[in-house]
Protein backbone atom coordinates (compact mmCIF):
# COMPACT_ATOMS: atom_id res chain seq x y z
CA UNK A 1 0.00 0.00 0.00
CA UNK A 2 2.91 2.46 -0.06
CA UNK A 3 4.11 4.60 -2.59
CA UNK A 4 2.90 6.94 -4.63
CA UNK A 5 -0.76 6.44 -5.92
CA UNK A 6 -2.88 8.06 -8.49
CA UNK A 7 -6.48 8.25 -8.98
CA UNK A 8 -9.05 9.54 -11.75
CA UNK A 9 -12.10 12.06 -10.20
CA UNK A 10 -15.45 10.25 -11.53
CA UNK A 11 -18.24 12.47 -9.84
CA UNK A 12 -17.80 14.51 -6.93
CA UNK A 13 -21.06 15.42 -5.05
CA UNK A 14 -20.91 18.79 -2.42
CA UNK A 15 -22.82 18.16 0.81
CA UNK A 16 -22.78 19.80 4.20
CA UNK A 17 -23.72 17.41 6.69
CA UNK A 18 -22.66 19.67 10.04
CA UNK A 19 -26.20 19.69 11.12
CA UNK A 20 -27.30 16.73 9.89
CA UNK A 21 -24.52 14.10 10.49
CA UNK A 22 -27.46 11.49 11.11
CA UNK A 23 -28.16 11.91 7.39
CA UNK A 24 -24.06 10.85 5.66
CA UNK A 25 -25.28 7.39 4.05
CA UNK A 26 -24.10 4.27 6.35
CA UNK A 27 -23.07 6.22 9.56
CA UNK A 28 -26.08 5.18 12.01
CA UNK A 29 -25.46 1.26 10.61
CA UNK A 30 -21.62 1.27 11.12
CA UNK A 31 -22.11 3.00 14.63
CA UNK A 32 -25.29 1.70 15.77
CA UNK A 33 -26.00 -1.94 14.27
CA UNK A 34 -22.88 -3.33 13.23
CA UNK A 35 -21.06 -3.65 16.48
CA UNK A 36 -24.15 -5.44 18.01
CA UNK A 37 -24.57 -7.77 15.22
CA UNK A 38 -23.58 -11.18 16.74
CA UNK A 39 -25.62 -10.49 19.79
CA UNK A 40 -28.68 -12.74 19.94
CA UNK A 41 -31.91 -10.35 20.04
CA UNK A 42 -35.53 -11.33 20.11
CA UNK A 43 -36.90 -8.58 17.58
CA UNK A 44 -36.79 -5.22 16.57
CA UNK A 45 -38.60 -1.62 17.32
CA UNK A 46 -38.37 0.65 14.63
CA UNK A 47 -39.51 4.24 14.74
CA UNK A 48 -38.58 6.27 11.66
CA UNK A 49 -39.57 8.03 8.39
CA UNK A 50 -39.77 11.72 8.87
CA UNK A 51 -36.69 12.49 7.06
CA UNK A 52 -38.17 10.27 4.11
CA UNK A 53 -41.74 12.24 2.96
CA UNK A 54 -39.74 15.35 1.56
CA UNK A 55 -41.25 14.61 -1.65
CA UNK A 56 -43.44 11.90 -3.26
CA UNK A 57 -40.91 10.24 -4.57
CA UNK A 58 -39.07 9.56 -1.45
CA UNK A 59 -42.11 8.66 0.32
CA UNK A 60 -43.38 6.05 -2.14
CA UNK A 61 -39.65 5.10 -2.53
CA UNK A 62 -39.91 3.87 1.36
CA UNK A 63 -41.15 0.79 0.61
CA UNK A 64 -38.59 -0.75 -1.07
CA UNK A 65 -35.82 0.72 1.32
CA UNK A 66 -37.53 -0.14 4.65
CA UNK A 67 -38.17 -4.08 3.28
CA UNK A 68 -34.33 -3.92 1.90
CA UNK A 69 -33.04 -2.85 5.83
CA UNK A 70 -35.37 -5.17 7.11
CA UNK A 71 -33.88 -8.12 5.44
CA UNK A 72 -30.47 -6.69 5.93
CA UNK A 73 -31.09 -6.84 9.43
CA UNK A 74 -32.41 -10.56 9.56
CA UNK A 75 -29.14 -11.39 7.39
CA UNK A 76 -26.86 -9.83 9.53
CA UNK A 77 -28.26 -11.25 13.20
CA UNK A 78 -28.48 -14.65 11.68
CA UNK A 79 -31.61 -15.00 13.89
CA UNK A 80 -33.83 -16.35 11.30
CA UNK A 81 -37.11 -13.64 10.09
CA UNK A 82 -37.60 -12.69 14.01
CA UNK A 83 -40.68 -10.21 14.72
CA UNK A 84 -39.82 -6.51 12.79
CA UNK A 85 -42.01 -3.98 15.04
CA UNK A 86 -42.63 -0.73 13.50
CA UNK A 87 -44.27 2.50 14.31
CA UNK A 88 -46.55 4.40 11.82
CA UNK A 89 -46.10 8.31 11.25
CA UNK A 90 -47.87 10.05 14.11
CA UNK A 91 -50.34 13.31 12.94
CA UNK A 92 -48.52 16.35 12.74
CA UNK A 93 -48.59 20.05 11.13
CA UNK A 94 -52.03 21.81 10.72
CA UNK A 95 -54.86 20.11 9.39
CA UNK A 96 -55.52 20.22 5.51
CA UNK A 97 -58.32 20.89 3.56
CA UNK A 98 -60.07 17.53 2.03
CA UNK A 99 -58.17 17.63 -1.10
CA UNK A 100 -54.57 17.99 -0.31
CA UNK A 101 -51.77 15.73 -1.27
CA UNK A 102 -49.70 14.67 2.09
CA UNK A 103 -46.38 13.32 1.82
CA UNK A 104 -46.74 12.16 4.86
CA UNK A 105 -49.66 9.77 4.10
CA UNK A 106 -47.90 8.61 1.08
CA UNK A 107 -44.72 7.71 3.48
CA UNK A 108 -47.91 5.84 5.83
CA UNK A 109 -48.80 4.06 2.45
CA UNK A 110 -45.21 2.89 2.29
CA UNK A 111 -44.76 1.65 5.81
CA UNK A 112 -48.35 -0.07 5.38
CA UNK A 113 -47.30 -1.68 2.08
CA UNK A 114 -44.31 -2.78 4.60
CA UNK A 115 -46.51 -5.71 6.46
CA UNK A 116 -45.92 -7.64 3.10
CA UNK A 117 -42.97 -8.74 4.80
CA UNK A 118 -42.94 -11.84 7.21
CA UNK A 119 -43.02 -11.06 10.64
CA UNK A 120 -43.94 -7.24 11.28
CA UNK A 121 -46.24 -5.52 12.85
CA UNK A 122 -47.21 -2.20 12.61
CA UNK A 123 -48.35 0.26 15.37
CA UNK A 124 -50.73 3.24 14.69
CA UNK A 125 -50.43 6.30 16.07
CA UNK A 126 -52.64 8.60 13.76
CA UNK A 127 -54.42 9.63 16.84
CA UNK A 128 -52.07 10.90 19.65
CA UNK A 129 -49.61 13.09 17.41
CA UNK A 130 -49.13 16.50 18.71
CA UNK A 131 -49.73 19.20 15.61
CA UNK A 132 -46.91 21.58 16.97
CA UNK A 133 -44.56 18.54 17.67
CA UNK A 134 -43.02 16.16 15.47
CA UNK A 135 -42.39 14.06 18.12
CA UNK A 136 -45.89 13.10 20.13
CA UNK A 137 -45.52 13.47 23.78
CA UNK A 138 -47.77 10.35 24.25
CA UNK A 139 -44.98 7.41 24.83
CA UNK A 140 -46.53 5.06 26.76
CA UNK A 141 -49.65 4.66 24.37
CA UNK A 142 -46.93 4.11 21.34
CA UNK A 143 -45.07 1.55 23.77
CA UNK A 144 -48.48 -0.23 24.90
CA UNK A 145 -49.44 -0.49 21.17
CA UNK A 146 -46.20 -2.30 19.93
CA UNK A 147 -46.13 -4.42 23.60
CA UNK A 148 -49.14 -6.09 21.98
CA UNK A 149 -47.87 -6.90 18.75
CA UNK A 150 -44.91 -7.72 20.58
CA UNK A 151 -46.56 -10.31 22.73
CA UNK A 152 -48.28 -11.66 19.76
CA UNK A 153 -45.47 -12.55 17.78
CA UNK A 154 -42.55 -12.39 19.94
CA UNK A 155 -44.15 -14.40 22.63
CA UNK A 156 -47.08 -16.21 21.63
CA UNK A 157 -49.95 -14.95 23.32
CA UNK A 158 -53.53 -15.25 21.93
CA UNK A 159 -54.64 -11.56 21.47
CA UNK A 160 -55.66 -8.72 19.33
CA UNK A 161 -52.89 -6.50 18.33
CA UNK A 162 -53.77 -5.16 14.91
CA UNK A 163 -55.65 -1.99 13.83
CA UNK A 164 -58.55 -1.98 11.59
CA UNK A 165 -57.35 -1.95 8.13
CA UNK A 166 -59.25 -1.92 4.43
CA UNK A 167 -60.71 -4.93 3.45
CA UNK A 168 -62.95 -4.91 0.36
CA UNK A 169 -65.10 -2.08 -1.07
CA UNK A 170 -68.53 -1.87 -3.22
CA UNK A 171 -69.72 1.38 -5.22
CA UNK A 172 -73.89 0.65 -4.85
CA UNK A 173 -76.38 3.82 -5.02
CA UNK A 174 -73.66 6.29 -4.68
CA UNK A 175 -72.52 5.05 -1.94
CA UNK A 176 -69.04 3.52 -1.10
CA UNK A 177 -69.89 -0.32 1.42
CA UNK A 178 -66.31 -0.50 3.19
CA UNK A 179 -65.38 -3.59 4.75
CA UNK A 180 -62.17 -3.74 7.11
CA UNK A 181 -59.98 -6.69 8.87
CA UNK A 182 -59.23 -6.82 12.30
CA UNK A 183 -61.71 -5.59 14.27
CA UNK A 184 -61.88 -7.78 17.13
CA UNK A 185 -65.48 -7.74 18.38
CA UNK A 186 -66.19 -4.90 16.23
CA UNK A 187 -65.60 -1.56 14.81
CA UNK A 188 -66.90 1.55 17.63
CA UNK A 189 -66.43 4.98 17.09
CA UNK A 190 -65.47 7.75 19.71
CA UNK A 191 -68.10 9.58 18.82
CA UNK A 192 -71.22 10.36 21.19
CA UNK A 193 -73.46 10.47 17.93
CA UNK A 194 -72.02 7.84 15.87
CA UNK A 195 -70.58 10.07 13.11
CA UNK A 196 -67.03 8.60 11.79
CA UNK A 197 -64.64 11.52 10.82
CA UNK A 198 -61.96 11.40 8.38
CA UNK A 199 -63.35 10.31 5.03
CA UNK A 200 -63.06 12.22 1.79
CA UNK A 201 -64.88 10.92 -1.51
CA UNK A 202 -64.07 12.04 -5.39
CA UNK A 203 -65.78 11.08 -8.47
CA UNK A 204 -64.06 11.03 -11.91
CA UNK A 205 -62.39 14.24 -11.73
CA UNK A 206 -60.36 13.30 -8.77
CA UNK A 207 -61.44 16.43 -6.43
CA UNK A 208 -61.96 15.06 -2.93
CA UNK A 209 -64.38 16.45 -0.58
CA UNK A 210 -65.37 15.71 2.90
CA UNK A 211 -67.92 12.90 3.24
CA UNK A 212 -70.39 11.21 5.89
CA UNK A 213 -70.01 7.88 7.41
CA UNK A 214 -71.66 5.17 9.64
CA UNK A 215 -71.58 1.95 10.60
CA UNK A 216 -73.01 -0.49 9.08
CA UNK A 217 -72.56 -3.85 11.33
CA UNK A 218 -69.30 -4.78 13.13
CA UNK A 219 -66.82 -4.34 10.31
CA UNK A 220 -68.77 -2.31 7.62
CA UNK A 221 -68.84 1.11 7.29
CA UNK A 222 -70.65 3.01 4.28
CA UNK A 223 -69.31 6.44 2.81
CA UNK A 224 -71.17 9.09 0.91
CA UNK A 225 -71.86 12.64 -0.32
CA UNK A 226 -74.79 14.11 -1.97
CA UNK A 227 -73.16 16.06 -4.18
CA UNK A 228 -70.94 13.28 -5.58
CA UNK A 229 -73.13 10.88 -7.31
CA UNK A 230 -70.97 8.69 -8.46
CA UNK A 231 -68.23 8.39 -6.05
CA UNK A 232 -65.03 6.63 -7.74
CA UNK A 233 -62.06 7.54 -4.90
CA UNK A 234 -62.05 7.14 -1.21
CA UNK A 235 -59.08 8.75 1.55
CA UNK A 236 -59.24 7.70 5.15
CA UNK A 237 -57.79 9.96 7.50
CA UNK A 238 -55.33 10.57 4.25
CA UNK A 239 -53.41 13.98 5.91
CA UNK A 240 -50.33 15.40 7.68
CA UNK A 241 -52.44 15.61 10.57
CA UNK A 242 -55.94 13.93 10.32
CA UNK A 243 -56.73 15.81 13.87
CA UNK A 244 -60.19 14.08 14.45
CA UNK A 245 -60.15 10.52 13.38
CA UNK A 246 -62.59 8.36 15.77
CA UNK A 247 -62.74 4.92 14.52
CA UNK A 248 -61.38 2.14 16.23
CA UNK A 249 -61.76 -1.47 16.57
CA UNK A 250 -63.44 -3.19 20.29
CA UNK A 251 -59.66 -3.40 21.95
CA UNK A 252 -59.35 0.83 21.20
CA UNK A 253 -56.71 0.99 18.65
CA UNK A 254 -57.27 3.57 15.55
CA UNK A 255 -58.26 2.52 11.94
CA UNK A 256 -55.52 2.47 9.51
CA UNK A 257 -55.38 5.49 7.28
CA UNK A 258 -55.82 4.41 3.10
CA UNK A 259 -57.31 5.26 0.17
CA UNK A 260 -59.01 3.52 -2.59
CA UNK A 261 -57.48 5.04 -6.38
CA UNK A 262 -58.73 2.60 -8.91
Amino acid sequence: MSGKWDFRLDAMMSSNYLNRANQIPTLLYNKMIFPIKNYAIKGALWYQGESNAGSPQDAEAYEALFADMIHSWRSDFRSGEFPFLFVQLANWLPPQDAGADSNWASLRASQTNTLKVKNTAQAIIIDIGDAEDIHPHNKQDVGLRLSLAARNLAYGQDIHYQSPMYQSHLIKAGKIHLSFKHVADGLLVKNKYGYVNGFAIAGADGKFVWAKAKLDGARNIIVWNEQITQPKYLRYAWADNPDDVNLYNSVGLPACPFQIVE
